[in-house]
């Protein structure tokens, strides 16, 4: 099974790597990533506190995946997830979702949301696997190239 820590500045080089080999994941820049980083290091592991986190996941050692969010009052959305193509499939993607998620709750999480590319099926799948549903769409969300978002939404139940 995935170790989850939070992600930190020396895993930036691997997180670029698996975003590159994910070209369905977003696309953010290294620049982005530090931001992001800096954001984020303040947070404790175990106090998911209001802005971004970030978690990753790990592998006999290597950074196999990652998980981007934000958490604002009783919300979480989900900004980027990706898997190293040779971990997928082995849970890796679902250890991050359920770690998130679990800190998102135990934090006073009500609801977590995400956009997905609508031509991705196959994340599309994982996400209503994992307990999400379809709640809108944004037109012409992605730039590059430009496609539609399908929003999905997760009610996280105490029980859940």
């Amino acid at each position: 099974m995935a170790a989850l820590r939070s992600l930190a500045r020396a895993d930036l080089k691997a997180i670029l790597a698996i975003q590159q080999a994910s070209p369905e994941a977003a696309q953010w820049s290294a620049e982005a990533w530090e931001s992001f980083v800096r954001s984020t290091e303040s947070a404790a592991d175990e106090d998911l506190r209001a802005g971004y986190c970030a978690w990753v996941a790990e592998r006999d050692g290597k950074v196999a995946g990652f998980l981007a969010g934000l958490f604002s009052g009783v919300e979480m959305e989900i900004l980027n997830l990706a898997v190293s193509p040779g971990e997928r499939r082995a849970g890796v993607a679902s250890r991050l979702l359920e770690g998130a998620l679990a800190a998102a709750r135990s934090s006073g999480g009500e609801r977590a949301f995400l956009e997905v590319r609508a031509s991705n099926a196959e994340a599309i799948a994982f996400y209503e696997r994992n307990g999400f549903l379809p709640a809108g769409r944004r037109k012409d969300y992605y730039a590059t190239p430009v496609e539609d978002a399908l929003v999905f939404a997760h009610a996280l139940a105490a029980d859940d």
